[in-house]
């Protein structure tokens, strides 16, 4: 699925404009991506995203999906 895909599924869900939801769904990734640089960002039901720091001493983004989906209730997750 691409992002594409996810903006039209979600326009269908809510009824909103294409052009609508992509100028939300951009500014909500857009939010993410600033604040994980300084601060964990957890979405209940989704994961976390948080910087991991690497061998290197680099560091870089990094995910850690909700407890119902690596317990393969994904479904669960609204």
């Amino acid at each position: 699925m691409t992002g594409k895909d996810i903006i039209g599924a979600v326009a269908i869900v809510t009824k909103v404009d294409q052009k609508t939801v992509s100028r939300v769904v951009q500014a909500y990734l857009g939010q993410i991506k600033k604040e994980v640089r300084y601060n964990q960002v957890s979405i209940k039901g989704f994961g976390t995203f948080a910087m991991r720091e690497r061998p290197d001493g680099s560091k870089k983004p990094g995910f850690c999906p909700a407890k119902a989906w690596i317990e393969g209730r994904a479904e669960d997750v609204h």
